[in-house]
């Protein structure tokens, strides 16, 4: 997306900046952020405002990479807390109320299922749910601090920042505040202990749930670290590689995270080894194999690479049937890749023509020992 110039930057995040501009808000995430991730906010924010519990509406527009939004004014409890801090935490008391109000949704929302290693699924399920037959899944904010509820001119509140909004147990969204102000003021949470979390213990929760939550997401932070650089923050270096050696990079398919590694004409073997050894063992790259085979069903084969170093590790499939995985040279990958460059498949709906697909390699995510014993 292309702004004239008079847009008014509002916010810098990690991965996104947000513009004032002609009277909407924009948000503009970098081209390496999962499409996939910016769907699930598209959507999640969409259900926040249908159901009534935001007044600002979501828009798609033509980029991919950009979100626009209903603009709003008032002031955060940031700043009100400066002035009046037990005033400001009576408010964010209200706001989770009015989240927690909504247990029969009618519109769709993503369930509190965070991505944590395979061994810690028991621990972090137990730990973010309790008994299903008393406490109902409602909206969990789990993004609540002073800066998420703004103050409007004729004194009522606005809950913004709701892409992390997930169905759950409420008692778990206290405590997901509770430990953003315990690393952000001491002063603020002794007040949002007494203003806000007898809520919590009125609805019933216990002080060994509290203290098994707290547990559950940290393990979800420190995962959250490793599982960020696996799907995008790797890209940051890699990508800007990729197109110094002559490749265009751009969006996969379906919004799923992968990209399109395009070369306009038939790069070298050299050119895909220097692609090849960019990678890593927790990035995938698929391409087409033309001369895989006589099977008039399958007449070629679709190939998954691993860099390994000095070999790459592959499995291959096509139509309902998939191979093990096995080694071969980078060279001779190489080789294989160039000689297939050009001949797409002209079947699928990726028809590889001139490209490969790069995305993260999930399965080294997810248990990568599990993985690498495979191998």
């Amino acid at each position: 997306m292309e702004f004239d110039g008079t847009q008014q930057l509002l916010k810098k995040g990690e991965h996104y900046e947000t513009y004032l501009y002609h009277g909407f808000e924009y948000k503009v995430f970098k081209d390496y952020y999962p499409l996939l991730a910016i769907h699930e906010e598209f959507y999640t924010q969409k259900s926040i405002y249908l159901e009534g519990l935001s007044p600002v509406q979501f828009y798609e527009t033509d980029d991919m990479f950009v979100l626009k939004m209903d603009h709003v004014e008032g002031e955060p409890l940031s700043e009100l807390a400066k002035r009046d801090a037990p005033k400001a935490f009576d408010i964010m008391a209200q706001a989770f109320r009015k989240f927690h109000q909504v247990t029969h949704w009618q519109h769709s929302l993503y369930h509190l299922e965070p991505k944590v290693k395979y061994d810690d699924l028991r621990f972090i399920g137990h730990a973010l749910s309790r008994n299903r037959n008393k406490y109902k899944d409602a909206f969990c904010h789990l993004n609540m601090d002073l800066s998420s509820v703004l103050v409007t001119p004729d004194d009522d509140f606005i809950v913004i920042n709701c892409e992390k909004s997930r169905l759950g147990d409420p008692f778990v969204d206290y405590v997901r505040t509770y430990m953003l102000l315990e690393q952000s003021s001491k002063e603020y949470l002794e007040i949002y202990k007494e203003r806000v979390l007898p809520d919590m213990w009125e609805a019933g929760a216990t002080e060994e749930e509290f203290e098994n939550a707290k547990k559950a997401f940290q393990i979800i932070d420190d995962y959250k670290e490793e599982y960020d650089y696996i799907n995008f923050g790797y890209k940051v270096k890699l990508y800007p590689a990729i197109e110094k050696l002559g490749f265009e990079i751009t969006p996969g398919f379906d919004n799923r995270d992968q990209v399109k590694v395009f070369y306009d004409g038939q790069p070298s073997k050299e050119i895909i080894k220097e692609l090849l050894l960019l990678l890593t063992c927790e990035q995938e790259l698929s391409f087409w194999d033309e001369g895989y085979g006589n099977n008039i069903h399958d007449p070629g084969r679709y190939i998954s690479v691993y860099n390994l170093g000095t070999r790459v590790a592959y499995h291959f499939g096509n139509h309902g049937w998939s191979s093990g995985y096995e080694k071969m040279s980078l060279d001779d990958m190489a080789d294989l890749i160039a000689k297939n460059w050009t001949r797409a498949d002209g079947r699928s709906a990726y028809n590889y023509d001139r490209f490969v697909l790069i995305k993260a390699n999930l399965n080294a995510d997810y248990d990568k020992k599990a993985w690498f014993d495979k191998l």
